[in-house]
């Protein structure tokens, strides 16, 4: 047609040029010229895996989680994370309840350069602060990819076990302990944040593609196969969420059942 200007078909691999034989292709900085004869390359893409959907979170998002938890309490932390390669600042909590009210406290997070962390105390009392907090420091997840991590805790002989997709990688520790009704149920759970936060730096500073925990330290071989799939009827899982096709400020559901729903809000 004598009317005809431009002709894109976005269907194809050669979506971006004109091929109404007039030139007008469509380049990267929003304009169409006829005297652009070649098509740029795509802009490199932000440091997001693909394989990895999830959560990302600002200091001001909380998504609490209300339900108290009465007769178990988790001894494994998981979550599957995505970490900027060679980040090196907090990378923030994965699900924790630290608040100001110098209340028993639990924080399952990233720490600097890409440390997994597992940290309750009671913040009176500085013993507690050095005995019970974990910080695996030969581990690093600040990566640039999608990273499993759980951490077991054996509370006979305080002895934690950080696992990097289903293997282990470091031990620590710490003498006999134990996780109490207070360290939960003092103050909410957050995910991706803690109660502190009120716009300082706690949130997580990456994405969050799913959380579980289990009230039972897994062994081994079922950290292995929970690296490779989530078993929703295991008789331990306290909690299950995954982040993968959510968005923030939806209500995330609790996938075990169990009820523990985070639901955006005021903390």
């Amino acid at each position: 047609s004598e009317d005809l200007i431009a002709l894109y078909e976005f269907s194809t691999e050669t979506g971006r040029s004109d091929i109404s034989g007039n030139s007008y292709h469509i380049c990267y900085d929003g304009e169409a010229r006829p005297e652009d004869t070649t098509i740029p390359s795509e802009p490199e893409t932000p440091d997001v895996p693909p394989e990895l959907g999830g959560l990302t979170f600002t200091a001001n998002d909380f998504a609490v989680v209300r339900k108290k938890f009465k007769d178990n309490y988790p001894y494994t932390f998981e979550a599957t994370v995505f970490v900027e390669n060679g980040y090196s600042e907090r990378a923030g909590v994965i699900l924790g309840n630290h608040n100001t009210n110098n209340d028993k406290y639990l924080s399952f997070e990233i720490y600097e350069n890409g440390v997994p962390r597992l940290c309750f105390s009671n913040p009176t009392n500085t013993a507690d602060v050095s005995t019970f907090d974990y910080r695996f420091i030969n581990v690093h997840v600040n990566t640039g990819v999608a990273t499993h991590v759980a951490i077991t805790l054996d509370p006979e002989t305080g002895t934690a076990i950080c696992y990097i997709n289903g293997e282990a990688k470091q031990t620590i520790t710490r003498g006999q302990t134990k996780l109490v009704e207070e360290h939960f149920n003092n103050y909410y759970l957050v995910l991706g944040n803690d109660p502190r936060s009120n716009g300082t730096s706690q949130h997580f500073k990456g994405i969050i593609g799913n959380v579980t925990l289990y009230s039972d330290k897994r062994s081994a071989d079922e950290i292995k196969a929970d690296y490779n799939e989530i078993d929703l009827e295991d008789d331990n899982i306290l909690l299950h969420y995954d982040l993968s096709n959510k968005t923030s400020g939806n209500d995330i559901a609790d996938l075990s059942g169990n009820g523990y729903t985070a639901k955006y809000g005021e903390k």
